[in-house]
């Protein structure tokens, strides 16, 4: 085995924001994008999930099946929509989400994140 292997890349070690995380939230920490693994207090490390299909809080958004979604990370928001200011591309849907679905199931891309700009 390859001496500089240190461990897959569906998951990376980060430290918790303050307020915490909870595990099946998604977060931007950096220019990252992750989905908490557990619940993990404020400076903490934690495991987030950077690849993986998911099924994420969604805005009013009518989605198709295969278009880029866009995580809005402001902490009351925390969903998936279209593109817009100050949102982050974090994968593609793999099914289609009507504008009343809750959710969408989203692929993720697993690249590092910059807000849109408008």
């Amino acid at each position: 085995m390859a001496q500089n292997f240190r461990k897959s890349g569906d998951t990376i070690t980060m430290i918790a924001p303050t307020g915490g995380v909870v595990a099946g939230v998604g977060y931007v920490i950096g220019d990252r994008f992750v989905i908490a693994a557990f619940d993990t207090a404020a400076g903490e490390p934690f495991e987030g999930h950077t690849l993986g299909e998911w099924d994420l809080p969604k805005d009013t958004s009518i989605l198709a099946a295969g278009v880029k979604v866009y995580w809005k990370n402001a902490s009351m928001d925390k969903e998936v929509g279209t593109q817009g200011n100050g949102r982050y591309l974090i994968g593609t849907t793999t099914a289609a989400a009507a504008s009343g679905d809750a959710t969408a199931r989203v692929r993720l891309d697993g690249i590092a994140v910059t807000a849109e700009t408008a």
